[in-house]
């Protein structure tokens, strides 16, 4: 049985098997918790681009935004989340 979503009118609709689930939202509001459940509830690979930006640049979002700027933590967001899309197996 496909996954299903709740619509803006709170109908389910069936999610595609074969495509990437993006979580998007403001810092701590939770995106990692759901987004590991619901990699779980899927049974998928669940990525975090907050984590992939810390051990590539070896500081948390936070210290980026504080010491580059918002503009630099947001180009390096686009990065993480572009490579993660790339990638063939859904996530």
């Amino acid at each position: 049985m496909p996954a299903k979503s709740l619509s803006s009118s709170g109908s389910r609709a069936p999610l595609p098997e074969a495509e990437h689930i993006v979580v998007i939202g403001a810092m701590g509001s939770g995106k990692t918790t759901v987004g590991e459940r619901l990699a779980v509830a899927l049974g998928r690979v669940f990525h975090d681009s907050d984590r992939s930006i810390e051990t590539q640049t070896g500081r948390s979002g936070r210290e980026i935004a504080e010491t580059d700027g918002v503009d630099a933590l947001h180009r390096l967001e686009k990065e993480v989340l572009l490579d993660s899309l790339s990638v063939e197996q859904p996530a």
